[in-house]
């Protein structure tokens, strides 16, 4: 298959089909992708590897003859030809040119059912009236271009009409131009899969319990000369819809469902294709308002001698021929010159039709609206990599329960930093997230009007030491409305005691109390919540354990680690002599070699100074790279609670250092529900006391005791996602009530900037600038007692009153 059409990217297939008019064999049928676009698919059985259908193809080698400085015009058909067109009804002159000498006119037409296009040719009137009107779907060539040929070669004349790749097509496939053939390429915005067509109408006749007779998307009768939806049905009910409210011409304008090629086009061009160029004239009323009477004008570019040809039969039958400046045409219709550019939420209005199977009108507008099921909370951006791929677990396990998910990205403070633009983290998540904007802290409120449900996800997220300088409350959801569902699950406060400051649990626990499902991955959560917070909440597993073995290998395949042959692995993230020497022992008693993985998120150098030089130390590698290692170790040695967790799924035999700086509560709790406890040491001697290196572990038993506790965190999450929202209770109600109330009285005793004068005001400013930059936009937006409030958490409130007292 060395020669055949195969060899053409699936990106750069315009699908005009001159490969299957072309092929000697009949070994090429255009087939549906997943998108519903047609590409050919070669019948192996048939092809003999003769290279014509590669040779034939416009998108291998694409050829332009015509002239690059082409003459434009504004052409008006008679006004009732207009009103039966879609613009200026150039088309109807030419073809009414051609049928009256006895010749064919080619060109698209609706399938009966209207669900799709395909090109035909018609000698009458009758038949042309299936050709006029823009159809805004690829039409199929089929096998037009051999009829084509056969009707030239029996000295017909033959008019064309098409997108400029067609158009090119056919000229491959032909060969050299004929005297009698004259082609028409329509400035082409880019073109709609059939199928999407066929779902948009399929949709529609479910809704009227109808079937389509009759659709335009140009129906001047009612919107006049511009896009439009008119569709009527069997049962004589009709819709109509503008160019905004017509879900399918939103998608198609906005450049949401367009093949790939058209995203890159290599006909969209000077020189064109054709003899002609036909578009609509938008516009042209701006260089002359006499062009323009609203029932259409087409722009006419003269491409070669054929097309002056043309031009002499348009001005014998048109209402009106004028020359305009290409530019002008040029500047209202940028297809005459320029590629359109897919709109960037292409690949998820797909997804959502073909991976999520949901309705047309609902995908389209989620994709323009940036719209998901689910906003996530969670470290997926950071350099932790258990963090990261805890994160993956659950936005793996979301979408394979049919929920879309818009990862929230690092919230961070005026004149923060907004973090790493490019990392590990960002580079895994491009394969595989729906990311949001980067905001600051106090603007994630516009996240309301994109999700429908917030979630939390799992790791130390509620730890107050890892969160205080970021925002503290927003993984509490603060910002979060009232109308949209909150949900955490398997959360961690990290340490037993759950620390929170005194002044802030009043807020932490209205935030908790407005959550309609809480879960927690340890035991010491659920007291922490029912103890310190008053709230309910139940212990679930660490979502790593809900996730597909088949997602986990979707990621490993990313991976480029070259080994080959067993390994011993370390992944350390407190390194100590005893942990040193364990991995050392364990590699040398089996005889191969190891490797070491250090904290993707500690001081490297740091880090790297704990082992000899004759240590493997691998630092800061590709998150792929780190689950690579895992699933394929030997034997695994970690102090990490998330090396513990892939030490399991992978069924790796493994020793465990449980790491009290850490927090060893975690540890325990999955110890204690696998029963693998015993595979904790807390020295290098207690590890060879025990004998774990040669001891195996029964994954049988392991599996047995998850499984339980995987259906438990899957039933709990469901429930969660499908439980009605609740609104306040009293005692939330209540707590919002003293927060209000706190809030209020703060204000009361601070100073009101309004009794200052601008003189003052200014200077003040001026010196909060220099000495407290980061409250200034607080103080112009909120006042003096919100500012006040965010310096104290930063520990400059005495500064702040200071300048407020004119004290230097």
């Amino acid at each position: 298959m060395g020669k055949t059409i195969a060899l053409v990217p699936h990106s750069d297939c315009t699908g005009c089909g001159a490969c299957l008019n072309m092929c000697p064999f009949s070994a090429i049928e255009m087939k549906q992708d997943k998108e519903g676009f047609k590409y050919p698919l070669i019948n192996k059985d048939n092809c003999v590897d003769c290279g014509k259908c590669h040779a034939v193809c416009p998108a291998v080698s694409p050829e332009y003859h015509n002239w690059d400085d082409p003459k434009c015009y504004a052409v008006l058909a008679s006004d009732e030809i207009r009103k039966k067109s879609s613009s200026g009804g150039v088309f109807s002159i030419l073809a009414d040119h051609v049928l009256s000498q006895g010749g064919l006119v080619c060109g698209a037409a609706y399938t009966e059912d209207f669900h799709g296009a395909e090109h035909i040719l018609v000698n009458d009137e009758e038949g042309l009236g299936k050709l006029r009107g823009s159809k805004y779907v690829q039409s199929d060539i089929k096998l037009c271009y051999k009829h084509i040929g056969i009707a030239l070669e029996g000295g017909k004349a033959v008019l064309f009409t098409g997108t400029p790749c067609q158009v090119a097509g056919l000229y491959k496939y032909l060969g050299k131009d004929h005297d009698k053939l004259f082609t028409a390429d329509l400035v082409c915005h880019g073109v709609p899969s059939a199928r999407l067509l066929d779902q948009f109408l399929t949709e529609l006749e479910e809704k009227y319990n109808s079937k389509v007779t009759y659709i335009s998307f140009r129906d001047k009768e009612v919107y006049g000369w511009s896009p439009s939806t008119t569709i009527r049905f069997a049962s004589g009910s009709c819709m109509q819809a503008g160019r905004n409210e017509s879900p399918y011409l939103n998608a198609f304008l906005k450049l949401l469902d367009l093949r790939q090629c058209c995203g890159n086009c290599q006909f969209a061009k000077l020189p064109r294709q054709g003899d002609v160029t036909i578009a609509d004239f938008w516009d042209v009323h701006r260089y002359d308002q006499d062009l323009d009477d609203c029932l259409g004008t087409s722009a006419v570019l003269i491409n070669n001698r054929k097309g002056e040809i043309l031009l002499d039969e348009l001005k014998k039958s048109a209402k009106m021929v004028s020359e305009v400046p290409l530019e002008h045409a040029v500047k209202y219709n940028k297809q005459i010159k320029y590629s359109s550019v897919h709109h960037r939420e292409r690949k998820r209005f797909f997804e959502l039709l073909n991976d999520y199977q949901r309705l047309f009108e609902e995908s389209v507008s989620s994709a323009l609206h940036r719209h998901f099921d689910i906003g996530y909370v969670g470290w997926w951006y950071g350099q932790n990599y258990g963090s990261v791929l805890t994160s993956y677990a659950l936005n793996r396990v979301l979408k394979g329960l049919g929920k879309t998910v818009l990862m929230l990205d690092f919230p961070y403070l005026e004149g923060g930093r907004a973090g790493k633009a490019d990392s590990a983290s960002r580079r895994f998540a491009s394969n595989f997230y729906e990311m949001s904007l980067r905001r600051q802290v106090d603007q994630h409120f516009d996240l309301n009007n994109h999700c429908d449900t917030f979630l939390v996800g799992s790791d130390q997220l509620w730890n107050w030491w890892s969160n205080r300088d970021i925002g503290t409350y927003y993984y509490f959801l603060d910002f979060v409305d009232k109308n949209h569902r909150k949900i955490a699950y398997a959360t961690s406060f990290g340490h037993e005691n759950g620390y929170y400051p005194e002044d802030m649990r009043i807020k932490v626990s209205y935030l908790l109390h407005r959550f309609d499902a809480v879960s927690v991955r340890e035991k010491t959560g659920v007291d922490i919540c029912r103890d310190m917070f008053n709230v309910h909440a139940v212990q679930t597993i660490d979502p790593v354990f809900l996730c597909s073995m088949d997602d986990y290998e979707k990621v490993v395949s990313l991976s480029t680690v070259p080994l080959t042959g067993p390994f011993v692995l370390a992944y350390i993230l407190n390194p100590s002599e005893d942990k040193i020497k364990a991995v050392r022992h364990a590699a040398k008693s089996k005889g191969i070699p190891y490797y070491i993985v250090i904290d993707g998120q500690g001081d490297q150098e740091e880090l790297k100074a704990f082992f000899g030089r004759e240590d493997p130390v691998l630092s800061r590698i590709e998150i792929a790279d780190w689950l690579y290692y895992f699933k394929n170790a030997d034997f695994i040695l970690t102090d990490s609670y998330h090396g513990f967790c892939f030490s399991i799924i992978f069924h790796k035999q493994f020793v465990v250092f449980p790491n009290k700086l850490r927090g060893t509560t975690r540890f325990e709790a999955l110890g204690n529900i696998t029963g693998l406890y015993q595979r904790f040491v807390s020295s290098y001697d207690e590890m060879i006391t025990k004998r774990l290196i040669e001891e195996k572990i029964d994954y049988n038993k392991v599996d047995m005791s998850l499984k339980a506790e995987i259906d438990t965190g899957m039933r709990w999450l469901k429930r969660a996602l499908e439980c009605p929202h609740h609104y306040e209770s009293a005692e939330t109600l209540a707590l919002r009530k003293i927060l209000e109330s706190d809030y209020f009285m703060d204000r009361q005793k601070k100073p009101d900037i309004s009794g200052r004068s601008l003189k003052d005001g200014k200077k003040l400013l001026m010196k909060i600038r220099r000495s407290a930059g980061k409250g200034v936009r607080m103080i112009k937006k909120h006042g003096v007692s919100d500012c006040v409030r965010f310096l104290k958490e930063k520990g400059m409130r005495k500064t702040f009153l200071e300048l407020w007292r004119g004290d230097d």
